[in-house]
């Protein structure tokens, strides 16, 4: 994995938390998403480290459950400031997590043209 696709990796997760400037109009490959927020998840239960599921707005979060064993939490937005319970998909695969953190964000990534290379949608 090239130093060039972590950067964009990084830049790309935490524009979907609104830290940093937005990435706009670039191919970020889904391996190093998937290899950014494994290293995260290797130090940390939660990735976004500082977000809980408690604290979830309109958003997703991936928790590790065991080494093998994820767990996807996710709330919509459906009215002003009205969010829907908390709902949560767990996995065996890492990939099949991270697969599900991003779809959460598709719609953000459409509107910022950001392509990920190697998806399987």
């Amino acid at each position: 994995m090239s130093p060039d696709a972590v950067a964009l990796a990084n830049a790309l997760l935490a524009s979907l938390r609104y830290r940093g400037e937005p990435l706009r109009d670039a191919n970020v490959p889904f391996s190093a998403i998937v290899g950014v927020i494994g290293t995260i998840l290797q130090t940390s239960r939660f990735f976004p480290p500082d977000l809980r599921p408690v604290d979830l707005g309109d958003g997703a979060l991936i928790e590790r459950l065991q080494r093998y064993r994820y767990r996807v939490h996710e709330r919509h937005e459906i009215g002003q400031l009205r969010f829907s319970e908390l709902s949560f998909r767990s996995y065996f695969f890492l990939r099949s997590a991270v697969r599900r953190y991003l779809r959460h964000h598709r719609a953000l990534l459409r509107v910022r043209r950001v392509r990920i290379s190697g998806w399987p949608w």
